[in-house]
């Protein structure tokens, strides 16, 4: 299972994935997004993002469904920061610029099985909450919410897009959101085809100012 942890700045993602990996230790820690960005050297900042966008791109793909990997991080977190640009400066990101960036990011998503999207308003772990960090967030709620709303969606292959799910609350209260839709070892039982259970939908609808981390420990205790 090829599994995504995605967020603005100011999540705390590795902890996350560390104990993760406490629950599912068959998996591997990814971070290669850091050396993507070190690496990726340009003085035009357009040019710049869409390497770091194909350098993700290309990190995810080294990998088949075989495998048991995390990423800290995907494109869809660089897709965001994409959209960000354009709705700040429309004039230098434009369009046609977003559109090749969506392509490259389109082609990624087949190579991922599952993205666990955390906003920044749901978490009691968020350390940044500047206005640039919350318009990011925004635009990736904007990805998120096409996924969700809309038959076929720009940023996803209809057929072939791996599930986007939400995680809120506290770090414990996230993994246990993971565990029901993750076996002991970390994969998805073919029996489960609803990957989003009724009762999450409902929880992750209430509204923001509600504190989950309770209401999810009760609806574990019913698994």
């Amino acid at each position: 299972m090829r599994i995504a942890i995605s967020s603005t700045t100011g999540i705390d993602r590795a902890g996350i994935i560390d104990r993760f990996i406490k629950e599912w230790p068959l998996y591997t820690k990814n971070e290669a997004w850091k050396s993507i960005i070190r690496n990726s050297k340009s003085e035009d900042a357009l040019e710049l993002n869409k390497k770091i966008l194909t350098g993700m791109r290309d990190e995810t793909r080294k990998y088949g469904k075989d495998d048991n990997v995390i990423f800290n991080r995907c494109t869809f977190d660089m897709m965001g920061y994409i959209l960000w640009g354009h709705t700040e400066s429309p004039e230098l990101y434009t369009e046609e610029y977003v559109e090749e960036c969506k392509d490259i990011f389109r082609e990624s998503t087949k190579f991922i099985d599952i993205i666990y999207y955390i906003p920044l308003s749901r978490v009691s772990n968020n350390l940044d909450q500047t206005k640039k960090v919350k318009r990011i967030d925004d635009c990736l709620k904007f990805i998120e919410r096409q996924y969700m709303t809309e038959k076929v969606s720009s940023f996803f292959i209809h057929d072939d897009r791996p599930a986007l799910i939400e995680l809120v609350g506290d770090i414990e209260s996230q993994i246990g959101l993971m565990k029901l839709y993750l076996n002991d070892s970390g994969g998805i039982d073919e029996k489960d085809t609803d990957i989003l259970p009724p009762e999450v939908m409902e929880l992750l609808g209430k509204p923001e100012d509600i504190d989950v981390n309770q209401q999810i420990n009760d609806l574990l205790k019913t698994k």
